[in-house]
């Protein structure tokens, strides 16, 4: 008789159903028979609670009815823990004029009393295996409400380390600044899209191939996107909770979001790039936006934006180009080197300075804490998932300690300006075309250009001066040209800087 061996294990780790173990005693049936084993199919890692035609080895070879006549297991939990799947697999093998042989016990299915007794098994195994998952589940459960690591995946920014029988979260020295800096660009104004590119350019791994990385597997081909980012600084462990499996803050019996460790944010942090992450200016930008985005101007007030001719050549234009204004395109590449001529010259030495938050000297935090707590407790409640006089103990308890933090002394969070140790020029050199514009915004930095009939490019820097200008004309009615703004400049006693390309050359004025 052809022998279909069936092995099955859930766990590497279980010694008394090793792989080894059930090919012996499957092999010895064989010899003591005088039966061929016609394959040895070996299910490692798969669940009892896989059917066995749906398992990657065993499946395949039980649709192949002539290469084998008996299916042999060495035990009745090697082949199934669920009695339905068992029950099918029966008919199955009496349709297909099929036996089943199982070693430990010896059973004879062609019996009515060895069928019966093959059904108690069963509902034995579907109930270890079932009471396998709910140990397990409630061990997961208990680790994460202690606030330490159940296994699964590593939030990015964070890594694990063992202190005594626990696994710890952990800040990740190399990686929870990159979360930081992530933070702090989408504060500056960049786009999530713009992050995500920032961190390939930069090499970053994405947190699956971190986790890969970390457990010894090669790395597979991924790159970082904006929903990536987007996830990573909306999960409640950048501020050190623990969260539940839909990604929101896990609560304990208290009524209180489970810390899990330091957080890479402070809670405040945490709110204003969410709050900044939520508004229009984080939808995703192309690419190649114009790098002069509310930076040039057109003389009639009109911003310039970048287009491009049939030939690839960039061009600004004028926003209302063909409408009211008759301006010429102005040559990109040119544009752009003169605005940063212009800006290197007019702010190049300053120092940078950044607006680093200042933390309230309150309980916001931990009165939110208890906000949610409260609301937390109060869906659990409606839910039926809490009795009320457990309710009513916690939020009581709530609701005490929150009364106490408001009667605390608080003073609201702010801002100051601090020195960021280098140059606009030094950063400008390090900087990418985004970035540099960033940097010409946040210096309040603006030009205007103009194209002439001959070919010249005229290129002013805009600020105090060039809104003193904008005032001079309106009150005399004079439409001054360009080219006259530095002088007309000098007059009214406000230093201008021009750049003037000419046909063949470039001039200062």
């Amino acid at each position: 008789m052809r022998l279909l061996a069936a092995i099955r294990l859930s766990s590497d780790t279980d010694e008394t159903t090793s792989p080894a173990r059930q090919r012996a005693s499957i092999e010895a049936f064989a010899r003591a028979g005088g039966h061929t084993v016609a394959a040895v199919t070996e299910d490692l890692d798969v669940s009892g609670a896989i059917p066995p035609a749906d398992r990657p080895q065993l499946g395949p070879w039980m649709r192949r009815t002539s290469a084998w006549d008996c299916l042999i297991a060495s035990r009745l939990d090697r082949l199934s823990r669920s009695v339905a799947d068992f029950a099918t697999l029966l008919r199955e093998l009496d349709g297909q004029g099929k036996h089943l042989v199982i070693l430990d016990p010896m059973l004879d299915f062609s019996s009515p009393a060895g069928r019966a007794f093959a059904q108690v098994l069963s509902v034995f195994a579907e109930f270890e295996r079932e009471t396998i998952r709910q140990r397990v589940k409630e061990a997961y459960d208990h680790i994460r409400q202690a606030g330490a690591y159940p296994g699964m995946t590593i939030p990015f920014g964070y890594r694990v380390a063992r202190r005594g029988r626990r696994l710890e979260y952990e800040l990740d020295p190399q990686y929870a600044p990159v979360v930081r800096e992530m933070a702090g660009r989408v504060l500056a104004g960049q786009s999530l899209r713009s992050v995500a590119i920032w961190l390939n350019d930069s090499g970053v791994p994405t947190s699956r191939n971190l986790q890969r990385r970390r457990g010894g597997k090669p790395e597979r081909p991924s790159q970082w996107r904006a929903e990536q980012v987007k996830g990573v600084l909306l999960s409640p462990a950048i501020i050190g909770l623990q969260a539940d499996t839909d990604g929101r803050p896990l609560h304990g019996p208290d009524g209180l979001p489970v810390r899990r460790c330091e957080g890479i944010l402070s809670r405040e942090t945490w709110g204003r790039v969410k709050a900044a992450m939520g508004s229009q200016d984080h939808q995703p930008h192309r690419s190649d936006a114009n790098p002069l985005l509310r930076i040039a101007f057109c003389p009639c007030g009109a911003p310039l934006y970048g287009t491009a001719s049939g030939k690839g050549a960039r061009y600004y234009r004028c926003r209302d180009h063909r409408d009211r204004c008759r301006s010429r395109s102005v040559p990109a590449d040119l544009l752009e080197d003169a605005a940063e001529e212009l800006f290197l010259a007019a702010a190049g030495e300053d120092e940078i300075t950044e607006r680093v938050p200042v933390p309230a000297e309150d309980h916001s935090a931990e009165i939110a804490e208890c906000d949610e707590g409260i609301a937390h407790l109060d869906a659990e409640y409606r839910a039926g998932r809490l009795h009320a006089r457990a309710y009513g103990r916690v939020v009581s308890s709530l609701e005490e300690r929150r009364e106490l933090l408001l009667a605390l002394p608080s003073r609201p969070a702010g801002h100051e300006l601090v020195p960021a140790g280098e140059t606009f020029r030094q950063r400008w050199q390090r900087a990418g075309g985004a970035e540099r514009r960033r940097l010409m915004l946040a210096a309040s930095f603006r030009v205007m250009a103009r194209r002439y009939a001959d070919g010249s490019i005229f290129v002013l820097s805009l600020g105090d001066a060039g809104l003193a200008l904008r005032m001079h004309g309106a009150s005399s009615g004079e439409d001054q040209e360009p080219a006259a703004w530095p002088g007309l400049a000098a007059d009214l006693g406000y230093p201008l800087r021009a750049v003037r390309y000419g046909p063949q050359q470039r001039s200062r004025q």
